[in-house]
Order: structure tokens, then C-alpha cells, then sequence
């Protein structure tokens, strides 16, 4: 079988001409590379990882696939290798709110830490993905021996809580406009594409995915946005967002003044 490899480095590299137990070490050097740049291993000698990765299961996903869904038993963390993931969440009373996209280089599962947890989000592709599950078990056992997992665990936890306080706060406390505006300058910084028109946000965004990531309204976000283009701050399409100009959005979230026009 003619298999590419695409975790880990941006070159893509073929594995035809290797035996079997060259193809394992391969697998691993290049596990460990998008292993160290997560930020819950980046402190991690590759020695202390090498567990990790050996214990790690390669796996695809084609877009509109789910990766897990909500309440399931939470048994992996998941660390994306290639592709774009959104992380979806339901009420109690059967509404669905968009929470985050995760993309190359990011984990997310990491519930799966703790014991008897289930997963408190449903993941989906949106793109073709390639993805490591990292059994749960094995960081909970690594824990007990690496210090500096167990530090990183607690850091990677205690950020988590102050995002959750932080999203909170929004929610309570800011206008509806600065809270669309800072979900873009985030999706901007997370998976922003620089083009000539501006910075294009990299993934299928429609006006509801906006207004479940704000606690909003569709209506509320189509008049935000409509406001925003007529002041050529942004370019929106069905399901796709320009931002010509990031200042004026910056401005918006973090309530300034807006920018003078030159």
C-alpha cells in the first residue's frame, strides 16, 4: 500500500521503499515531532514521549464524520495531525452551540485524563483530517512517573477553567457586537489565512456558526455583519469571512475608539 505520511512535518514523505520495522520507527520520530508541539508535551524530553507515541493509534476522518460525540465514555485524547474539527455542544433542551474549531497542531479530549469521564462535546471534521488518539490510561500512568506531564496536565487543566471563565465573562458582560467581533479576531489568529482582500478565516463559517459561538441571535449576527461590510471592516459570503480590516474589528472587541481612516 502507497501510504503518505502527513503528521508531523509539512513535507509529505513516502513509506513504499521501507520494511515494516523502519515504517514503525518513522511513524514514531514523526508522532513525536506533533507530540512536542502541543503544549501540554512541549516540556517533555522525546525519551519521556517515546510511551506516548508508542501507544498513540493513527487514524482519518472525512469530512462530516464524527470524531466522538457527546457522553460518550471519554477514553482518548485526540491531538490533529492535518484537517479542521469543530467541537459542538448540546442543551439539556436540545439546542446545539458551536464552542471552538480545532485545527493542525491543537488536542482536544483531554477530559480523558480523568477516570470514569465522559466527553462533554461531540467532535466533527470538517475537512479530511488526520488525527492521534492518545489512550487516556497511558497519561494517567505516565503521571505517576514523568513530573513534568503531571505539571503539564495541571497547567493544560487550570487553562481550560480560565478560557471557560473568560468566555463566561463574555457572555455577561459584553456587547453582543464585541462579542462576534472577538470570535473572529480569535478564529482569525487560530486559523486566518492572509490573501489580497485581507485575512480570509480558514474555514466554513455561516452566520449561525457565528451566532452559536456568541450566544446570539441569527438575525442578531446577519445585522451585525451587514453593518460591518457596509463599513468595508469585512467581506461576507454563506459561508466564508474576509476581514479587511483587522484593526477596526481588533477595535470593536477590545471596545477602543475606532481606527481613523487614512
Amino acid at each position: 500500500m502507497h501510504w503518505i505520511i502527513r503528521l508531523g512535518k509539512s513535507e509529505q514523505r513516502s513509506y513504499t521503499s521501507l520494511n515494516p520495522k523502519e515504517i514503525i520507527v518513522k511513524q514514531q520520530l514523526d508522532y513525536l515531532d506533533l507530540l512536542k508541539s502541543v503544549s501540554l508535551f512541549s516540556d517533555l524530553k522525546k525519551a519521556e514521549l517515546l510511551p506516548v507515541a508508542q501507544a498513540a493509534i493513527e487514524k482519518c476522518f472525512h469530512a462530516g464524520e464524527f470524531l466522538i460525540r457527546q457522553d460518550e465514555p471519554a477514553e482518548y485524547l485526540f491531538v490533529v495531525g492535518s484537517g479542521n474539527i469543530k467541537l459542538t455542544q448540546l442543551s439539556s433542551g436540545g439546542d446545539q452551540f458551536l464552542l471552538c474549531y480545532v485545527t493542525s497542531g491543537e488536542m482536544f479530549g483531554s477530559i480523558a485524563i480523568l477516570q470514569n469521564a465522559a466527553y462533554p462535546v461531540s467532535a466533527e471534521a470538517l475537512t479530511y483530517c488526520q488525527v492521534l488518539l492518545l489512550p487516556g490510561s497511558v497519561i494517567r500512568h505516565l503521571m505517576s512517573e514523568i513530573p513534568q506531564l503531571a505539571m503539564g496536565v495541571i497547567r493544560h487543566l487550570a487553562g481550560r477553567v480560565q478560557s471557560l471563565q473568560r468566555q463566561l465573562q463574555e457572555l455577561s458582560a459584553e456587547r453582543v457586537e464585541q462579542r462576534v467581533a472577538r470570535a473572529l479576531t480569535r478564529l482569525a489568529s487560530q486559523v486566518g489565512l492572509r490573501t489580497e482582500q485581507g485575512i480570509l478565516i480558514n474555514v466554513a463559517l455561516s452566520r449561525q456558526d457565528l451566532a452559536e459561538m456568541t450566544g446570539t441571535t441569527l438575525y442578531t449576527v446577519s445585522r451585525i455583519l451587514s453593518g460591518w461590510e457596509k463599513r468595508a471592516l469585512i467581506d461576507a459570503g454563506r459561508e466564508r469571512v474576509v476581514i479587511k480590516k483587522p484593526h477596526g474589528i481588533v477595535a470593536i472587541a477590545e471596545d477602543l475608539p475606532a481606527p481613523r481612516s487614512k
